[in-house]
């Protein structure tokens, strides 16, 4: 099972590889006869989805399908023993259409989010988000904001550098374990402001705390949070501060977060050609356990399409999301029920890979090496030691 998504993964690389290397592609449309298969197809992953755009017509502006298909596997070495894993960890398709001038709708629908050592594409599984959108600028001609809009549906909810940048983006194979399982709540129902105004960026929300597959505008009860992010300039780069804090019913059950508040503090910056990623952060859980996290991630062109990765993470409290950062060498289908490496008191991780970029992020390969370091893990004795190598391929459409 294993071999054939690795096989997968380099046999759709390697398609992807041919079309590119055929020819410089140049900027024309798919309908040009003269189009020659690279420049076609990266045109299609690029430009293919929008099937109807007329800025003249009152009723529908434009419309658009998009999606990704992200295949991933590897390696997983703790205690002497080597574990396998082989994964379809995200198939998505979406649809966006943008109508009556001042509205949009957004969806994104699951056909597969990730199931270790499944390779199966499911059928659909339920909405990651969805919603419309009003551009407030020109529906009531405000001044003063580059952009201004608002949102009532399911959002992703952004609590850290890495929750800010798209998987069909990220530069590592999975984000920073602290934040995205730590403070970021699952994809959640309710209403969003977004503006930019001098430079300033900033979201403001309040969410029903539940989490569903499709949508829940608070059915289940009045459990809530509120969420706000800020992003400005200081100094050579850009500072990033996310927040929430919950209220409502706490024991209402299935909830999106189990965190009284969450926080974080981001600053990203260019260090002699390195794009860089500082982060920390922190939550506290409704039992009054704390995280508290701190990360750094940098990268660099080594040629036009080949960019080297790195990441430094570090996670300590007693909080129930603090484990290993390897998605593989927590998960007990992978390395035993006696070896998943969660609930520890001290995670530490590093991570160094190599992305070859095909078409942009339409088509790259990720390959990564990480260690994890996890003290007082349950079902394992003392520290425990793993590393992860994988190899992952992205397309997006």
């Amino acid at each position: 099972m294993k071999n054939k998504v690795i096989n997968t993964i380099i046999s759709a690389a390697a398609l992807t590889s041919t079309a590119v290397g055929q020819v410089e592609a140049p900027e024309i449309s798919l309908s040009t006869p003269s189009s020659s298969p690279a420049s076609s197809f990266e045109d299609l992953l690029k430009n293919g989805g929008t099937f109807y755009k007329n800025s003249d017509n009152p009723y529908i502006q434009k419309a658009k399908i998009y999606g990704r298909v992200q295949f991933q596997g590897g390696t997983v070495l703790t205690d002497g023993e080597e574990f396998g894993f082989a994964e379809l960890r995200r198939t998505r398709v979406g649809a966006e259409i943008q109508f009556l001038k001042h509205f949009k709708f957004k969806g994104n629908a699951d056909l597969e989010n990730g199931s270790t050592n499944d390779i199966e594409l499911d059928e659909f599984t339920g909405w990651d988000d969805a919603g419309v959108s009003a551009d407030l600028v020109s529906l009531f001609n405000i001044n003063g904001f580059d952009k201004l809009s608002l949102t009532a549906g399911k959002k992703k909810i952004k609590i850290g550098a890495d929750v800010h940048t798209s998987s069909t983006k990220i530069k590592t194979v999975e984000r920073t374990r602290w934040t995205d399982n730590g403070l970021r709540p699952d994809n959640s129902t309710g209403v969003l402001l977004n503006g930019k105004t001098s430079g300033v960026s900033f979201a403001a929300g309040v969410f029903a705390n539940a989490d569903d597959d499709s949508f829940n505008f608070w059915q289940d009860g009045d459990a809530s949070f509120a969420y706000g992010s800020v992003k400005f300039g200081a100094g050579p780069g850009d500072l990033v501060i996310d927040g929430l804090f919950t209220f409502g019913d706490e024991d209402q059950g299935n909830l999106a977060t189990s965190n009284d508040y969450a926080w974080s503090v981001a600053y990203l910056t260019d260090i002699s050609g390195w794009e860089t990623e500082f982060n920390v952060g922190g939550a506290r859980d409704f039992d009054g356990d704390d995280l508290f996290g701190a990360s750094i991630l940098a990268s660099k062109e080594l040629t036009e399409k080949l960019e080297f990765v790195g990441r430094l993470s570090y996670a300590t409290g007693d909080h129930s999301a603090l484990d290993a950062s390897s998605r593989y060498a927590r998960e007990d289908d992978v390395v035993g029920g006696e070896r998943d490496l969660v609930n520890g008191d001290d995670a530490f991780n590093a991570y160094v890979g190599l992305n070859y970029y095909f078409i942009g992020h339409n088509s790259k390969i990720l390959l990564g090496v990480e260690y994890d370091h996890l003290s007082g893990a349950d079902n394992v004795e003392g520290n425990e030691d793993a590393f992860t190598l994988q190899a992952a391929y992205r397309l997006r459409f």
